[in-house]
């Protein structure tokens, strides 16, 4: 017998049965049934006990014209309300939800004032950013400045899992014998392997412009030193010595914290030097493959720049990187990456990395801020929103990546490592994955080493894949 019976009102059969899979199911671990009936809110009971728990249904009342326009949007600013959850947070934002305290009980029936599945579904969905017309990025993506966590203030805040745990105190409280979710805390290292060599078959008067840029504009002079170095050994024939050639390194540091690594490769040039500097058929690639599959560390994916959009260039990359893989004898059950830029659309993106059969997608998570572009710290599947299906693929919602940590924190680079540290307590507080992303491009100096390190050595104390 299911642990929950659930009634809500009719309509969205689809979009409710994947967001009841996804919280009850997944996230909080628990068996249910669901069914449609004429009410206004949603009732949920347990089998095993009297009581129930109702909430406010809310996005699911939209009207079908309405259905993904921006009438359907949360209105702001968002109210927020005192949670028993926030831990020291401010007052929860309610994206979408009525007025009144989060809990509210009398005998044994208990009232939340939040529509935690049609919130959830907004955040875990990335349902504005399926709006027709909305806005775009310098890469055509969904800027960050226009998410509603990062106009409301709660981007650095895993809101849906802040639901979730709403949610099951509720359940506790009417029936503390439901079975609740195991979790362990993650750490899941990525590197996306756009530009692995710096000097390497460059010639000297690009090389000299990027040493003036170093000098000039960034005021680095130890970068333009190694770059110079760089340019005089690789120009002697030792690609190792590239400045960006940071491998080694990155796996001995992963190693040293217990972790293993994911580099995610691209297959193929198609936009020039948006693309990177080497394609996976490129004998300093072909080499790094056998040496990251040596020492037991991922290989994944990482398309072209226009892949985002191209269901048919997706298939065609993973196709080559299979072959490479092949050639190389490395063999993986679970093959994911990340696209490039992280250039994505709702839902093109990830219906095209379905359709290739990629096990799993790490493409959301901030450009220019670091925190929960899904809302959530949980890997989960996905759903498509324009044919209204789930998919079997799964994203690892990417929660930091150092170029944005940069951003946020001025270059400082005992912020970024504590910013990172702070980010990463948060998901550990709600046993959840740490996805954390760091070219090898941002590793060569000695400063932007020391800060890699220190933020693997604090982060390492859970398990990694």
């Amino acid at each position: 017998m299911p642990d929950l019976l659930i009634e809500h009102p009719p309509g969205y059969e689809a979009e409710r049965r994947y967001i009841h899979k996804v919280i009850l199911g997944e996230f909080l671990g628990l068996t249910f049934a669901a069914r449609p009936a004429q009410r206004a809110d949603v009732c949920i009971r347990a089998e095993s006990g009297c009581g129930e728990l109702t909430l406010p249904d809310q996005l699911f009342q939209t009207p079908a014209p309405q259905w993904l326009t921006r009438a359907s949007l949360p209105r702001l600013p968002l109210p927020s309300i005192d949670s028993p959850n926030c831990e020291g947070e401010r007052a929860i934002p309610v994206i979408y939800g009525t007025g009144g305290p989060a809990i509210s009980r009398s005998g044994n029936a208990i009232k939340l004032s939040i529509d935690v599945f049609g919130s959830a579904f907004f955040m875990l969905t990335r349902y504005e950013e399926a709006i027709t017309g909305g806005p775009r990025d310098e890469h055509g993506s969904f800027p960050d400045e226009a998410a509603l966590a990062v106009r409301e203030r709660f981007a650095h805040r895993p809101i849906v899992n802040e639901y979730a745990a709403l949610l099951e105190r509720a359940l506790q409280l009417l029936w503390p014998g439901l079975p609740r979710a195991k979790r362990s805390f993650r750490v899941l290292l990525t590197h996306d392997v756009d530009w692995p060599l710096a000097t390497a078959g460059r010639l000297w008067p690009r090389v000299a412009r990027q040493m003036v840029i170093d000098t000039l504009q960034r005021h680095n002079l130890q970068g333009a030193a190694m770059r110079l170095h760089s340019y005089r050994r690789t120009r002697a024939g030792d690609d190792d010595a590239d400045m960006w050639n940071t491998f080694d390194f990155i796996m001995s540091s992963a190693e040293e914290a217990g972790l293993r690594a994911a580099f995610y490769l691209i297959p193929e040039r198609l936009a020039g030097k948006l693309d990177g500097s080497c394609a996976i058929n490129h004998p300093f690639i072909r080499r790094l493959i056998r040496q990251i599959d040596a020492r037991g560390h991922e290989l994944g994916l990482h398309t072209s720049y226009e892949a985002h959009r191209d269901p048919a260039l997706i298939a065609r990359q993973l196709a080559q990187l299979r072959a490479v893989l092949n050639a190389e004898g490395v063999e993986q059950q679970i093959l994911g990456g990340r696209q490039h830029y992280l250039r994505w659309l709702n839902p093109e993106t990830w219906q095209g990395w379905d359709s290739a059969g990629l096990s799993y997608d790490s493409s959301v998570g901030y450009v220019r801020h670091t925190g929960f572009r899904a809302g959530t710290c949980f890997e989960y599947p996905v759903f498509n929103l324009r044919r209204r299906q789930p998919l079997r693929l799964r994203e690892r919602p990417l929660v930091a990546m150092e170029e944005a940590a940069l951003i946020e924190h001025a270059y400082r680079y005992e912020r970024v490592a504590e910013g990172i540290i702070g980010l990463s307590r948060t998901v550990r507080r709600f046993g959840g994955d740490f996805v954390l992303l760091w070219h090898n491009n941002w590793l060569a100096q000695d400063v932007e080493r020391l800060c890699f390190r220190s933020v693997l050595a604090e982060i390492s104390g859970g398990r990694g894949w």
